[in-house]
Formats: C-alpha cells, sequence, structure tokens
C-alpha cells in the first residue's frame, strides 16, 4: 500500500470538495436572504467546533483541535467574505 500516494490523493480530493462548496455557497451567498442564512449555519458551525473542543478536551492536540475552527473561519471567508469591522456611532 502506496501510503503517501493515498495521503496525495486524499488531499487533492478536499481541495476538490472545497472547492465545488465554495462556489456553490458563493454562489447561493449573493441572495441576500440566503447570505443571511448561510450567516446562522456558519455562526451555528462555529458554536459546534466550540463545543466539540471543549467535549474532547485534553484526547487531542489542541493544535488539531484549534484547526477545526480555522478551517470553518476560513469557508466562512471564503464564501460569505472577510468580516466586517463593527462600526460604532
Amino acid at each position: 500500500m502506496d501510503i503517501e500516494g493515498e495521503l496525495k490523493s486524499l488531499a487533492v480530493q478536499q481541495c476538490a470538495y472545497m472547492l465545488v462548496i465554495d462556489a456553490v455557497l458563493s454562489h447561493l451567498a449573493r441572495d441576500r436572504t440566503m447570505h443571511h442564512r448561510l450567516t446562522e449555519a456558519f455562526n451555528q458551525a462555529e458554536d459546534m467546533s466550540d463545543d466539540i473542543a471543549v467535549e474532547i478536551g485534553d484526547r487531542y492536540p489542541a493544535v488539531d483541535v484549534m484547526k477545526v475552527r480555522a478551517t470553518v473561519k476560513n469557508i466562512r471567508n471564503l464564501v460569505l467574505g472577510p468580516p466586517q469591522p463593527k462600526r460604532f456611532p
């Protein structure tokens, strides 16, 4: 079994999935209603990643747990754009 080849194949597959998901969600986000719903979905995904981090605690390296949240944020930024700074009146 060529483990290195399998890992490269999985990385290529993951990249392809990300490109498709980004394209579909970005297209949907152009609609105002869908943009709002996608924002809510990403908020929920971030909350879930926090819950997972608390639940698994010390069983996994902290850096791996943080990669989950970072990945959610990266996808969010690709789809909805970077967060806008809060403006105060």
